[in-house]
């Protein structure tokens, strides 16, 4: 279940790719705190451009 949910989008993603990179801040029991940070590739010049980031509170319910 999302507790909150944050997302920043930064700019257009026009590139060849997409490329996803999360990070789990917290990893608890019942709470978890997730950042994710989406950027495009380029194949041509192969940079990287930042496009989107996001921070997610998830609590478990199980």
């Amino acid at each position: 279940m999302t507790v909150e949910l944050k997302v920043n989008y930064l700019r257009p993603a026009i590139g060849d790719a997409l490329v996803s990179k999360s990070y789990v801040i917290k990893g608890g029991a019942k709470i978890s705190v997730i950042r994710t940070e989406i950027y495009t590739i380029d194949e041509n010049s192969e940079s990287e451009s930042h496009v989107a980031t996001s921070l997610v509170t998830m609590m478990k319910i199980k």
